[in-house]
């Protein structure tokens, strides 16, 4: 149900393994109000499913739920799932914004793990503030857009590679964080969006909604975990800029098969189990659903705490002054798992709180309860709506 109207609204749409989640937002003078939202509980697997059938059902899910929720807007941003996304940091020479351009491309390629002509590249640069920033990330449905010219581009490469050996000299390194994203998998999401009349504004990837929705004008180092139900993703974020992207095969389903073997029970009762005890063993007489559920944990714990390390030793961000991790950010469906924020504080001896995506956002006050209890599912769905507001 439409909360408000407004000419001027957007709407971000998550498309999840297990569920289609939506936010409509109203631009109102820079600050956004809540117009409507919905999601739907529905397994699809846009990313490995590329039948004309599987097309199809995702079509009619996004116009069912369009229709549901009474949205006033066509106009969509929508992201690419942070796994199937190619992310790493590398080191370049200080140089002109010109020749940068040109060298970033040329790196790029020695790296990338797929054919150079079968991605859409973006990158920009890390440790530079706001207003000497070389590029900020466009999307890569912009970014196809503009193909076919910076294909036309004739960069000589002979001059690449001297410009990236004379500014060796000065030892100036400053870091790049390059992205890049499957052409094929980049031209579906039009496709199918195009079917379901919608409006594709923008396409980017989760980590970018996520930080704008929960991170908004922090500059601290910090860490957000983005836990859905098939897999958690592992962002470390400084001066509002991701520097590491990861990401692990294991989610809440995870979980509570983990409960249902171990218990035998039925995945459904499994589920109630994980959400009312949770991870506190404190005061429990049967601590077998703990155990199963710290069992399952134990990899994300790892991989939260290798991302540390990497930070700190391979890409040589020492945790001093503004590059101390200052907190862990849990957001995603299952990020709701009693006592998890408690447990992983402890376990890494960090802050660790369940962020609040609609912080920013004016709603209703009849819809806090609600709010309260849905945001974390609807993170993404949020920064989405928000990328042409704020």
């Amino acid at each position: 149900m439409s909360l408000f109207s407004s000419d001027y609204s957007y709407l971000g749409i998550n498309l999840g393994t297990s569920s289609v989640k939506l936010v409509e937002l109203a631009n109102n003078n820079g600050v956004p109000h809540l117009l409507t939202y919905g999601f739907t509980e529905q397994s699809i697997d846009i990313i490995k499913d590329d039948s004309e059938a599987a097309r199809r059902e995702i079509v009619r899910i996004l116009k069912q739920l369009c229709n549901e929720a009474q949205v006033s807007s066509n106009k969509v941003i929508t992201a690419l799932p942070t796994f199937s996304v190619f992310s790493s940091v590398i080191s370049m020479p200080r140089m002109s914004k010109k020749d940068l351009s040109s060298a970033v491309l040329w790196e790029a390629k020695k790296i990338i793990p797929m054919p150079f002509e079968d991605i859409i590249l973006d990158w920009y640069v890390l440790n530079e503030d706001s207003n000497t920033q070389s590029s900020k990330f466009k999307g890569f449905f912009k970014r196809i857009k503009k193909e076919a010219n910076e294909e036309k581009k004739d960069n000589n490469k002979k001059d690449i590679k001297n410009s990236l050996s004379n500014n060796q000299k000065k030892n100036e390194d400053i870091k790049i964080l390059l992205t890049g994203a499957p052409k094929n998998l980049v031209t579906k999401y039009i496709d199918i969006f195009q079917r379901a009349n919608l409006n594709l504004l923008s396409l980017e990837t989760e980590i970018f909604a996520l930080i704008r929705a929960l991170v908004g004008n922090d500059k601290s180092t910090l860490i957000i975990v983005d836990m859905g139900a098939a897999s958690t993703n592992i962002s470390l974020v400084k001066n509002g800029s991701v520097i590491i992207n990861r990401s692990i095969e294991l989610g809440g389903k995870n979980v509570t098969s983990e409960i249902s073997q171990n218990l035998n029970v039925a995945f459904e009762r499994a589920e109630q189990f994980k959400f009312d005890i949770g991870i506190n063993a404190e005061g429990q007489a049967d601590s077998s659903i703990f155990k199963s559920i710290e069992s399952t944990m134990v990899p994300i714990v790892d991989e939260i705490k290798y991302t540390i390390d990497f930070f700190k030793n391979q890409l040589n961000f020492n945790e001093s002054g503004n590059n101390n991790i200052e907190k862990i950010i849990l957001t995603g469906g299952s990020s709701s798992l009693t006592y998890l924020p408690e447990y992983l504080s402890k376990k890494l001896n960090k802050k660790v709180y369940i962020g609040d995506p609609m912080a920013r956002v004016i709603y209703p006050d009849d819809l806090k309860s609600i709010i309260e209890e849905i945001g974390s599912k609807l993170s993404v769905s949020v920064g989405l709506a928000m990328r042409e507001i704020v």
